[in-house]
């Protein structure tokens, strides 16, 4: 074989079993700087293209993902925050959804994923205790999109919920057989006003669940 094809084909290997550093954080919940850290203490592996990129190891993250469903006291730290994800695919209102998030620090353990598979992935390391969802894509897509969460959350992770808004008008009449009260549907649109609202409420129920 040439030795310029043998390298274009090794390079080619290698990065579709490789992700970016901003990629693995993704996958992890984590920030860019906790990577860094996995890769200073070759929790995850690492090494930089001749154009000095950063690659990280896609199995050894998988690893540690897995190391972390296994035996979550090993590596994450007590926690009293309840944990909740936001997912908005639309560029429009990610910021202010981010901004909103981040006044609510200090009541919840929050974080804001603008792809839903990547959110997906993220629940092998961090599960949270309440998902919300804006549901800009096609029905099908919808549809598949709330089944899929009641099959995690029924496959033992009940303690979960999810709320997905924006939804199509026709989702209840199609899910209303396999939908039971984990994931709760709404026309809504996801906006910082609903989500204030919204986390305003799940505060104070949180509050006095504490007090109880």
């Amino acid at each position: 074989m040439n030795t310029e094809l043998l390298v274009k084909s090794t390079a080619s290997k290698d990065a579709e079993r490789s992700i970016s550093t901003a990629q693995a954080a993704r996958l992890l919940g984590m920030s860019l700087t906790s990577v860094q850290k996995l890769v200073d203490q070759a929790e995850v592996h690492a090494w930089k293209t001749p154009g000095g990129h950063r690659r990280i190891d896609l199995a050894s993250v998988r690893g540690y993902q897995n190391k972390l469903y296994i035996a979550p006291g090993l590596n994450i730290k007590a926690r009293s925050l309840p944990i909740l994800k936001v997912v908005a695919e639309e560029e429009s209102t990610s910021d202010e959804l981010k901004k909103e998030l981040a006044k609510w620090s200090t009541s919840f353990e929050a974080s804001f994923w603008g792809s839903l598979p990547d959110a997906f992935l993220s629940f092998t390391a961090q599960s949270p205790d309440l998902l919300i969802v804006q549901m800009s894509m096609p029905l099908n897509q919808q549809i598949q999109t709330v089944l899929a969460l009641e099959k995690f959350i029924e496959r033992g992770r009940k303690s979960m919920s999810a709320v997905c808004l924006g939804c199509s008008k026709d989702l209840k009449g199609k899910v209303k057989h396999d939908v039971r009260s984990h994931v709760q549907l709404s026309p809504q649109p996801l906006t910082s006003a609903w989500l204030d609202a919204f986390l305003t409420g799940a505060s104070i129920c949180s509050s006095v669940g504490r007090r109880a």
